[in-house]
């Protein structure tokens, strides 16, 4: 079986097999499940994705491509249209793929892939896979923000077209593109009810598959302890992204610091603060004025990127993980956090509830009430024989949900489902 995937980063397995030293953090999902197709004796896969450098190779089953675009066009959804179909035509007749995989449909050229199959009268060879959904992400953005931040500007903003304001309307110009590639495609493979529901709204004939994420290696292993972890400790993964909800999170803490002063809180990822009116970004100038008037500063910590082994680390350091995003689909840090038993504290949007079941595997609150986010959180510390309880059945829960094995199965079964219909 030969398939071609198309993703949206350059996967770890290709870093390694070019020897680099770059940063190999992101993609790692897909990384077990690549290997796994390739050490098939009878399948090849080609991987393409888009890269600052063009660049084509082959170590064994594996063939990878990258995809040369403008970073600032691809981001505004610019792209032209012709040229990327009229390349990922070439790209497809070249390898002449039993399947075409698109992981993910936040692009534009998702979207090329999936029209130049159509052309080619290739549509049945398409599956697509949802992971986030810019269309509908677009409507849940501003939550929680006020409308002066979501349209102010710093100067590197204003030029760059890339504050809040720019970044609902480019999803919503590459969420016009998002559609047409899931009507374009016979099947999708999701994951939740949530990702299920938005599909179905805008193709109801494409067939639905079930196919969990395999999360990364070194989650499967370790186990969360109330006595070694860090008192009073919260782990987030993200903040500099109004969608990841830090803002909303702020507001939690206050109430959290009332009762327990002693509350510390380490966030991975890029620190959205430290920038000015020039060079700063909006929602970053905002979080810092918000952390200064709530008096919050002196608790949190912005850790920086992570690698995988670092991530886990801090999960484990913890006394619970929050996500407090504003809209997710099946968000990998919570699956993390539950294959290594910590207690969670999630907002209920998208398809978390697929996930974690509420109140028993963690706790789920709306994503708008950021006092009951600092009730839960507080419930956790203050009863943590409970909180240790939940995690160990969220544990056993995401072993079942990102089972290796099971999962690699379930796609090849998939696969050879679609490929008995071209």
């Amino acid at each position: 079986m030969r398939v071609l995937w198309l993703v949206n980063v350059k996967i770890p397995l290709i870093y390694k097999i070019q020897k680099s030293n770059n940063e190999i953090n992101a993609g790692g999902w897909l990384d077990r499940i690549s290997k796994g197709l390739i050490n098939r004796p009878d399948t090849e896969l080609l991987v393409c994705y888009p890269y600052s450098n063009d660049e084509k190779g082959t170590s064994g089953g594996l063939h990878y491509q990258s995809l040369v675009y403008d970073g600032k066009a691809m981001r505004l959804g610019r792209l032209n249209d012709e040229e990327g179909v009229s390349q990922a035509k070439k790209i497809i007749s070249e390898f002449n793929p039993d399947i075409i995989h698109i992981h993910g449909t936040e692009f534009q050229y998702n979207w090329f892939f999936a029209e130049a199959a159509k052309q080619m009268k290739w549509e049945n060879r398409i599956v697509v896979s949802i992971q986030g959904m810019v269309g509908v992400y677009a409507d849940h953005i501003e939550l929680g923000l006020p409308n002066s931040v979501v349209h102010a500007s710093t100067l590197r903003e204003r030029v760059g077209k890339k504050n809040i304001a720019d970044g609902i309307e480019n999803f919503l110009r590459r969420g016009v593109y998002e559609e047409r590639t899931v009507q374009t495609t016979h099947n999708i493979i999701g994951r939740t009810t949530w990702d299920r529901a938005c599909t179905y709204r805008i193709n109801p004939k494409a067939r639905y598959f079930l196919g969990n994420e395999t999360l990364r290696e070194v989650f499967y292993s370790g186990n969360w302890s109330y006595e070694s972890c860090a008192k009073h400790r919260v782990f987030i993964s993200q903040a500099s992204y109004p969608v990841k909800g830090f803002h909303l999170f702020l507001k939690a803490l206050k109430d959290i610091k009332r009762f327990y002063p002693d509350v510390t809180v380490h966030t991975a990822g890029t620190s959205p603060l430290g920038g000015d009116w020039i060079n700063g970004n909006s929602y970053g100038r905002y979080i810092e004025k918000q952390m200064t008037e709530l008096d919050l500063s002196d608790c949190i910590q912005f850790c920086g990127s992570l690698s995988a082994d670092e991530m886990k680390k801090e999960m484990l350091e913890a006394n619970v993980f929050v996500s407090p995003s504003t809209i997710e689909n099946s968000p990998n840090s919570v699956g993390e956090a539950m294959l290594l038993g910590v207690p969670v504290v999630s907002s209920n949007v998208g398809g978390v509830s697929d996930l974690l079941k509420d109140k028993e595997e963690g706790y789920l609150y709306q994503s708008d009430a950021p006092y009951m986010l600092a009730y839960y959180v507080m419930e956790v510390f203050k009863d943590p024989a409970r909180a240790a309880k939940m995690g160990q059945t969220a544990k056993a829960h995401a072993m079942r949900t990102h089972d290796y094995d099971k999962n690699l199965q379930d796609l090849i079964e998939i696969y050879e489902e679609i490929e008995k219909g071209n």
